[in-house]
């Protein structure tokens, strides 16, 4: 498995927030999941997701003119992120970040337990701006190759897990892959022409900038239909051998 970029919310996935803090590392449910069922070890976190962040809703406020605000920072995950860790996988090592302007602001019942999360880990004051500069950096990019090509020297096949409706993780994988799995409530649809697909999006960002990254801005601007379409029904769970005979039926 392979997780680039991760982002989980410290209240409505407390159970990251509360991990994080056990483990001395910070770390997103997705991969605490690959963690429990068996397709990561513990020593190998920081590589198969290198790039992790920590959200939390701001605090409401009762003040009337700030209500329009508060909703429109909860639609801004940039202002909600309070925790950062990045790993640099051409030595290995990794370092934590805080945003203190956004952790001040969070919810109060979280804010001790942010506090000791960020003090554990060390983690280096830094504001949105330089995560922007950070985040959008030629360096992150070849940085997340490097991952890559580590998580490759031992693996067989690897799974790629992007983020929200994010078609790629980061562009530059796109030119990596051998195939393209998008997943939607009750249905997966496989791409196997990669060639096909990236210059679909590469006209969709064209088309539309950074929204065009967006799966369903690729799909339906391009009328991109799957090589193959397979039905899936609604889980109580997802275990390990849920997972594996998955994986297996994929291959």
């Amino acid at each position: 498995m392979y997780k680039p970029v991760a982002a989980h919310n410290a209240w409505f996935q407390y159970g990251s927030l509360i991990r994080s803090i056990n483990l001395g590392l910070l770390v997103g449910s997705d991969v605490l999941t690959y963690l429990d069922i068996g397709l990561a070890a513990f020593n190998n976190i920081h590589i198969i997701n290198p790039v992790d962040m920590l959200t939390s809703p701001p605090e409401v406020s009762f003040s009337p003119h700030l209500v329009k605000n508060y909703l429109l920072d909860l639609e801004d995950v940039l202002k909600q992120v309070v925790l950062l860790r990045i790993t640099n996988c051409h030595d290995g090592t990794y370092k934590h970040y805080v945003l203190r302007s956004n952790l001040n602001n969070s919810i109060t019942a979280l804010i001790n337990e942010l506090l000791r999360l960020s003090n554990s880990v060390n983690a280096r004051n830094v504001d949105i701006n330089y995560l922007i500069k950070v985040l959008k950096s030629d360096w992150i990019s070849r940085n997340l190759d490097k991952c890559l090509e580590l998580i490759s020297e031992n693996s067989d096949l690897i799974l790629i897990e992007s983020f929200s409706d994010s078609v790629a993780p980061y562009l530059a994988v796109l030119d990596r892959i051998d195939m393209v799995v998008i997943v939607s409530p009750g249905n997966v649809m496989i791409y196997s022409d990669v060639i096909k697909f990236n210059n679909a999006v590469r006209r969709s960002i064209e088309a539309y900038g950074e929204l065009g990254l967006k799966s369903s801005y690729v799909i339906a601007y391009n009328e991109l239909r799957p090589d193959k379409l397979i039905k899936i029904s609604p889980r109580t769970s997802i275990n390990a051998s849920t997972i594996k005979s998955f994986i297996k039926e994929f291959i």
